[in-house]
């Protein structure tokens, strides 16, 4: 409960988290982001692959440089924005959830589920799709044919499907960041609380160590990826509208492919370099942009 040792502060509006969320999404994106989310996603396309056949081939690409192919930028346009709506959503949730007295860990949760919808609709659809095509691209022109560009193919899909084309998947979508978000927040508040029961006096009011933020961060993150059949649902639903003609899947038509060509374990292909990506991300989202915050002398959850 928030209590008067505990008062909840009203944080700083939009403007600040827009900031904090979007340096910190850029930053993880360039760094060790970009090579899990390649990797991932060419596993959720390419379901025969193993994760060694997929780094293998993700280097035959381009060297070291395919592991960060569409960083720029579709990389650099999605993290930008979705972490930006990602930290403005949810820290103004968590903000009056926490107001009402609610423990840390629902508070995070419902922050997260409502930043993770939001970020979808809002921004993911188009830079999600488009950085599937950067993924995939290079797989072509094998018959002797140029590759088509990044552009070319999105042309092509607005030509063919419209708007509406260029965000296939995007219900999918937003049931991961959904689940995701509204895991890695509600499981990283609710061990931070734990952990501060455990190392705080009675009545005392401590200042969190680092040390139980990225603790606290990364077992949320890596516990969030039990949700990665809807990943793959995604990725199948938007490998359709690269391939086919008008191709269009609904969840369920895209889980039922996946349950034919590869069973059960086909919804979890990816889910290795998925979890890395996931704690990752966490880091960066809820520990760093904390970090970020006081050392720009703004409140973080208490």
């Amino acid at each position: 409960m928030a209590t008067a040792a505990t008062e909840v502060k009203k944080k700083p509006v939009a403007m600040d988290n827009i900031a904090f969320g979007a340096l910190a999404d850029i930053i993880k994106i360039s760094t060790l982001g970009q090579p899990f989310k390649v990797l991932k996603t060419h596993m959720g396309v390419y379901r025969r692959d193993s994760l060694r056949e997929s780094i293998r081939l993700t280097y035959a690409r381009g060297g070291l440089r395919g592991f960060y192919q569409g960083l720029f930028p579709w990389g650099w346009i999605e993290c930008g924005t979705k972490g930006a709506v990602l930290q403005m959503t949810s820290s103004e949730v968590e903000y009056h959830m926490l107001k009402r007295g609610l423990p840390a860990g629902v508070a995070g949760g419902a922050a997260g589920m409502a930043g993770g919808v939001v970020q979808s609709y809002t921004t993911l659809g188009v830079t999600a799709f488009m950085t599937t095509v950067e993924v995939t691209r290079g797989k072509g022109g094998s018959d002797g044919k140029p590759v088509p560009t990044t552009m070319q193919v999105a042309r092509e899909i607005l030509r063919r499907d419209g708007v509406r084309g260029m965000y296939r998947g995007v219900h999918a979508l937003a049931w991961r960041q959904m689940t995701n978000w509204g895991s890695r927040l509600g499981i990283a508040r609710t061990i931070e609380s734990l952990l501060d029961k455990i190392r705080s006096e009675p009545g005392q009011t401590r200042k969190k160590a680092g040390w139980e933020r990225i603790f606290s961060s990364a077992v949320g993150g890596a516990l969030a990826c039990w949700n990665n059949p809807v990943e793959v649902i995604r990725v199948e639903q938007q490998k359709a509208s690269l391939v086919e003609s008008g191709g269009y899947l609904t969840m369920a038509q895209a889980a039922k492919n996946i349950w034919v060509k590869d069973g059960f374990f086909g919804f979890f292909r990816g889910v290795v370099p998925r979890v890395a990506l996931s704690v990752w991300a966490t880091l960066a989202q809820v520990a760093g942009c904390d970090h970020l915050k006081e050392w720009f002398g703004r409140d973080v959850p208490p």
